[in-house]
This record gives C-alpha cells, structure tokens and sequence, in this order.
C-alpha cells in the first residue's frame, strides 16, 4: 500500500517538474565502502556519520 502511495507522489513531482535542477543532478553518486563495518551496524554508523 506505501509503495503505491510513493509511486503516485514520485509520478506527481515528476509531472510537476521538481526533481529538475536538483543540487549533483547528471553526478556519480558517492557510495561509501562499508565493508569494514558489520553489518549489524551499518544503519547506525551511516546515521552517527
């Protein structure tokens, strides 16, 4: 049911245009190496960062 009430809301911004000229729009998006970290307490780390 969320997933279906997100769906719609993204549909609505992209026909009003609001994801354009977004801050590091057409960039590689920074994926920071985790593997260090356990997994356990990867949510808690990227959140303490």
């Amino acid at each position: 049911m969320f997933a279906i009430i997100a769906e719609n809301k993204i549909r609505e911004s992209m026909l009003k245009e609001e994801f354009e000229d977004l801050q590091g729009q057409g960039k590689p998006l920074q994926i920071d190496d985790l593997s260090h970290v356990p997994e356990e307490l990867r949510a808690s780390y990227i959140l303490i960062r």
